[in-house]
């Protein structure tokens, strides 16, 4: 049984839970984490190996499609309209994660991070993004 088989789809999708706490940066009027374009473009720069330049613009133009789904059904997400402009809820993020980076790629990037930082999402994100608090 190899490395990779030793982490569950739970495990997988609780780290990146944490991971997108850990870049989005801005919140909604209840406290709720938001994730904005800036973070998720550092978020896919991190995410990425070797060049993510198409991946960047690919993440761009889901960026702006998923957060003008979100602002047109803000209620659904249970978000203000004014909130749903401010960034991405974690439902959108999703969407946008697995409309960049197809599931069985995402599965794959995410269990090499899993296991490279060992399960941290913090740990990934120090190292890789550094500070995203310090201007």
């Amino acid at each position: 049984k190899s490395e990779a088989d030793d982490v569950t789809h739970e495990e997988l999708d609780s780290f990146l839970v944490e991971v997108f706490l850990e870049y989005a940066l801005v919140w909604d009027s209840n406290g709720r984490p938001l994730i904005n374009n800036p973070c998720l473009r550092k978020f896919f720069q991190a995410f990425m190996k070797g060049d993510a330049a198409a991946v960047l613009a690919q993440a761009d133009e889901c960026y702006a499609e998923e957060i003008e789904r979100q602002e047109n059904l803000h209620y659904s997400f249970d978000l203000s309209k004014k909130d749903a402009r401010r960034g991405l809820c974690y439902k959108e993020f999703c969407i946008v994660f697995n409309k960049v980076l197809p599931r069985k790629a995402s599965d794959d990037l995410c269990r090499q991070h899993f296991h490279k930082f060992h399960g941290s999402a913090a740990l990934m994100r120090e190292t890789l993004s550094g500070n995203l608090r310090v201007a």
